[in-house]
């Protein structure tokens, strides 16, 4: 019902998430990378064009920007999943056509990446010798070990190594650039992955300097009961740090016990092995030791308590409203399932963390209404808070999160209502025109009316005037007689 947010645009490093390569100023450099992990071809110059030329031999290529690569706005070159059809050399100039730097990258393909663990005794790839007229030497070129993935207890860290040839008394390639066109196929040409047991202290200041972080919900697919995540910012070429350890305990929401203070519920009652805190999470409180959310002090006991299990207390509230600023507000319509009769909203950006109140034609929803059995066409999902609502009755619902309105849920016309209206809109016609005929005559009488009044007061008017020179001639006769 909701489409998928994202929206999400926080302060990061535009390329964080990508490896960069550079390269001085007006010099040529050659690298090893591995195909499927993004990277940066810094040019700095803002008016920089970019060219590239295959292996093939073809003429430099001016490049644009596709799904897949894009020029930044400083000039640099963002490849997205590069293939090893892209390897090459890549060309920036500044917009006077003067040579900026030169890339020329061998990407290797990484679905033939060789993988060890030293700790499990296994080796990299011996060196091999290669025969194209001479006594090649193909060996792996290892870059400096990544981080260690974890700080604070025992973790991992690898090490890429690309394919490179050497021939007598010339610097070594990395192995496509080096061939060039030449088709020659050899198992020991492919990258490596080496990975190794590390054990680092944690840098504190990290661990709460954060300015990113991502919250998702997974859902294993039907047909596989498998899913891939995605880690952002992630790469083969990077390696991991610790951000935070949390030691959580998601207590069953299906056992969320509730109450409302102005009805006069209370809340569960401590007992010797638990203590209820403020947020309403079960606990577990040893003598004289911290106490602890109570499954992570069982562990792998399998104890079971009617007592341990979260709680959700409401109480009213009164505050005063603050001018609304609404980005984003969700439209949609809904009509009740013919079998059940009801029907479940969603509300956006919900949580059980957060404050939510629905409306159903602009009267509150409330969980005191709720608890004391005076809702009886709607139910508040106590599993989330609130944040889903099923509906029995047709109504004009909203939801509004963090006092903000987010939501609105107007009902679906049915199949009747549709047909009475597109009646209505037949006899429509039909009506207007009876009451325009008789407006007809109506506006007819008004007009012979008028007329009528104007004659009548031209006649008047006549009369005022000549009356009084008949009146005054009557006069003069008598005083001469």
């Amino acid at each position: 019902m909701l489409a998928t947010l994202w929206l999400l645009s926080l302060s990061v490093p535009t390329l964080w998430a990508q490896v960069l390569i550079s390269c001085a100023y007006k010099s040529f450099c050659q690298r090893g990378l591995v195909s499927g992990s993004d990277v940066v071809l810094q040019c700095d110059h803002p008016g920089a064009r970019w060219y590239f030329s295959s292996l093939q031999g073809e003429d430099p290529l001016l490049l644009s920007s596709t799904p897949d690569m894009k020029k930044l706005p400083g000039g640099s070159l963002q490849l997205t999943n590069p293939q090893p059809s892209q390897t090459g050399l890549y060309h920036c100039q500044d917009n006077n056509s003067a040579f900026v730097v030169e890339y020329e990258v061998d990407f290797q393909d990484v679905t033939a990446l060789h993988i060890t663990h030293r700790d499990l005794g296994q080796k990299p790839l011996e060196n091999g010798t290669l025969s194209l007229g001479g006594k090649e030497l193909i060996f792996t070129h290892w870059e400096p070990w990544q981080d260690c993935n974890r700080c604070g207890g025992p973790g991992e860290r690898k090490r890429l190594g690309y394919c490179y040839i050497e021939e007598p008394l010339e610097a070594p390639m990395p192995c496509w650039l080096y061939l060039g066109a030449e088709k020659v196929q050899y198992s020991r040409m492919r990258p490596e992955l080496q990975v190794e047991a590390c054990l680092t202290p944690c840098d504190h200041i990290k661990e709460i300097n954060q300015p990113y972080f991502v919250f998702d919900i997974p859902q294993l697919g039907k047909l596989t009961n498998t899913m891939w995540l995605t880690c952002p910012l992630a790469s083969i070429y990077r390696g991991g740090k610790k951000v935070a350890q949390y030691d959580i305990d998601f207590q069953d929401v299906t056992s969320l016990h509730i109450t409302h203070k102005d009805l006069g519920q209370e809340p569960l009652e401590n007992e010797s092995m638990s203590e209820r805190k403020h947020l309403g999470y079960c606990y577990i409180e040893k003598h004289l030791e911290d106490f602890l959310p109570c499954w992570l002090y069982l562990g792998e006991m399998n104890l079971w308590f009617t007592r341990m299990r979260p709680e959700m207390q409401v109480e009213a509230c009164r505050v005063q409203c603050t001018s609304p600023d609404v980005e984003y507000v969700t439209s949609d319509s809904f009509e009740l399932s013919e079998k059940s009769g009801s029907e479940w909203l969603t509300c956006p950006f919900g949580s059980i963390y957060r404050p939510i109140i629905w409306e159903a034609n602009n009267i509150p929803l409330t969980w005191k209404g709720q608890l004391s059995g005076e809702n009886v066409s709607t139910v508040l999902d106590p599993s989330n808070g609130g944040s889903r609502l099923q509906v029995s009755q047709t109504a004009t619902y909203k939801c509004f999160v963090q006092q903000e309105l987010t939501a609105r849920f107007n009902p679906r016309l049915d199949v009747d209502i549709l047909a009475s209206l597109s009646t209505e809109d037949v006899e429509q016609p039909a009506v207007e025109e009876a009451w325009k005929g008789k407006a007809d005559s109506v506006l007819k009488g008004l007009k012979l009316m008028l007329l009528v009044g104007t004659v009548l007061g031209l006649l008047w008017m006549l009369l005022k005037f000549f009356h009084p020179s008949w009146h005054r001639r009557r006069n003069q006769a008598l005083l001469v007689k």
